[in-house]
């Protein structure tokens, strides 16, 4: 996905109702790129349904069984310290309390949030998640294993349908 799909979604631009299919082709909002890309790149889900879902149910979707690994009420530093605790190097899932999703990539300890930004339209991006300021602006997430997730990796290789929960 980080080298594949997303690299191709960068720079597509924002929208609330944006569901665009095609990287630069329209706009797409934060959950239709999430459920898009994991569609591109093979997973069997519902994007539609799975984009409408609350960040708390996408992750419990995107978890299977495993556990959503919950963060709140820290300081912005104490977010990050605990976010790259909590996470092996790989992509994952996150949460942003009620109204926002994307993606963590962590590399060798860095994370970077990757996202269809709605700050200033800025649309599809990958940025330093210390540097983010929809970051910044939350306080509570939601983050759920991708590529770490056996049953996520299982369910893909045999193209099981992924439920999503609501």
């Amino acid at each position: 996905m980080i080298n594949r799909i997303i690299p191709f979604w960068e720079g597509t631009e924002w929208s609330f109702e944006g569901h665009t299919s095609i990287p630069k082709k329209g706009k797409i909002a934060c959950g239709y790129f999430v459920s898009t890309t994991l569609k591109d790149a093979g997973i069997n889900l519902n994007r539609y349904k799975l984009a409408q879902q609350s960040p708390i149910d996408e992750a419990k979707s995107l978890a299977l069984n495993n556990q959503v690994i919950e963060i709140s009420e820290n300081s912005i530093e104490e977010n990050i310290s605990m976010i790259n605790k909590s996470l092996k190097d790989g992509i994952h899932f996150i949460g942003f309390d009620a109204s926002h999703v994307g993606y963590i990539f962590k590399e060798n300890g860095q994370l970077y949030l990757i996202h269809s930004n709605y700050m200033d339209y800025k649309g599809v991006e990958i940025e330093k998640i210390e540097d983010s300021i929809v970051f910044a602006s939350y306080n509570k997430f939601y983050l759920a294993e991708i590529s770490t997730n056996e049953q996520l990796i299982k369910s893909w290789i045999t193209g099981n349908e992924i439920q999503v929960v609501h």
